[in-house]
């Protein structure tokens, strides 16, 4: 992270960034974004608080053809979808998010890419947008604003064996991809994004879809047909990768596929495509081990492909061509044990297209000034950024231009004296 030199007149700049600075273009509610792998469109949703969709006016959006991943920026502001074509390379398709959740392309979209991506990720820090591609092996890694993505220099980077999915640590300084033939590589992530390899390490089978926990610990990884989750720690200082004791993790499924995390890091839920269910796992928040929930199994159609959490309600795409409905089902999440039931309307539209890939966004948390995460603004917070601040983390680059500055000590200052 880069500290801009510091301006001659600082009080001057900050009251001229007060008159010209905006407020960001972003749904007004948590909403639900599905990516259709046949037709060539985006449905976008108002998720309720009961976990029901409505599809927002306009959709679905038009994005190309037979997307295959999507991603979206912690603001809500960009969403990136990836796009299969006929060639031999591929396409990033770029939108900017409206109040109501529409979707507006930005020029120059789409941004080409090499064959074959299936998996897309933006960093937490919405930074980056990190794409890889399997013909050849290569990681794409592009800067994201308002107007749209900046390929970055050396991008893009050499990978072992087919790269499939990524994520990365909410610090932003560590990036992981999984190797479909049983591996993980490790990547630090350095100025303006330009990555650095670090490790590989295998898996016991294929991997497939990985996730990193909420609190940057662990890595979670679908391991196919061993039908087994395998989990990682993670170094904090080096980013190496070790596997947990116990693990590999079976997933009460067959071949374990894709997943996802609550935001708590509390479950984690496995989509097992061959047995067509999705089962749940409890997390082990000091060890990081996994345990497969008993009766947590759910029948998902006859092809459940991704899903999506906000701890309340967890969202899986199926995309079944053999029997109808097809559409997003919606499970609460019983808070104590787990266990899933689905809510009245599920599966909701659409019902063709083929469903696949799906990203939530949820508003952010109106308490931004707690930094240590103890439900007060006060003091503590107070060293704690100045602390982050000094070392150039993300983490204090409160107005997400980049930079860690005197403007994020002023947007600092208003969140603090905002409170919880």
């Amino acid at each position: 992270m880069a500290r801009a030199r510091s301006a001659p007149l600082l009080l001057a700049a900050a009251a001229a960034s007060a008159i010209t600075s905006s407020t960001p273009a972003q749904p007004a509610g948590k909403t639900l974004f599905v990516g259709h792998n046949v037709g060539g469109q985006v449905t976008v949703h108002n998720v309720g608080t009961d976990g029901s969709l409505t599809a927002v006016p306009g959709s679905p959006f038009a994005a190309g053809a037979n997307n295959s991943a999507l991603a979206i920026t912690p603001d809500g502001r960009t969403l990136v979808a990836v796009n299969a074509t006929i060639d031999t390379t591929e396409e990033l398709r770029v939108f900017s998010v409206t109040t109501s959740g529409a979707l507006v392309e930005i020029a120059p979209s789409p941004y080409m890419v090499g064959d074959g991506p299936l998996g897309l990720t933006i960093d937490r820090l919405g930074r980056f947008v990190f794409a890889p591609t399997a013909s050849p092996d290569r990681i794409h890694v592009f800067a994201i604003d308002d107007s749209g993505l900046t390929q970055i220099a050396g991008s893009p980077f050499p990978t072992p064996n087919f790269p499939e999915e990524v994520d990365t640590t909410p610090d932003g300084k560590f990036l992981y991809i999984s190797h479909l033939f049983g591996t993980i590589s490790a990547w630090s992530i350095g100025a303006g994004g330009v990555i650095s390899q670090i490790q590989e390490i295998p898996t016991s089978n294929d991997a497939f879809e990985l996730i990193v926990s909420p609190d940057g610990r662990n890595v979670y990884v679908g391991e196919g047909l061993s039908h087994t989750v395998g989990g990682f720690s993670i170094d904090p200082a080096t980013g190496e990768l070790a596997p947990i004791p116990g693990g590999p993790f079976p997933s009460g499924g067959s071949s374990a596929v894709n997943l996802c995390i609550t935001p708590d890091g509390r479950w984690v839920f496995v989509c097992n495509v061959v047995s067509d269910t999705l089962t749940v796992m409890a997390r082990d928040p000091d060890t990081g081990a996994l345990a497969f929930v008993p009766g947590s199994a759910k029948t998902i159609g006859n092809d459940i492909r991704k899903c999506a959490t906000d701890g309340v309600h967890v969202f899986v795409t199926d995309e079944t061509t053999i029997q109808q409905p097809v559409g997003v089902r919606v499970f609460s999440i019983d808070a104590s044990t787990g266990l899933l039931a689905e809510i009245p309307g599920s599966p909701f539209p659409p019902y063709s297209g083929r469903p696949q890939d799906l990203v939530l966004w949820t508003p952010p948390a109106a308490c931004a000034a707690d930094l240590n995460g103890d439900g007060i603004v006060d003091f503590a917070d107070y060293l704690e950024f100045l602390n982050l601040y000094d070392a150039l983390d993300p983490r204090a680059d409160f107005n997400h231009d980049g930079l860690v500055d005197f403007a994020d000590y002023l947007e600092f200052l208003n969140r603090y004296d905002a409170g919880c």
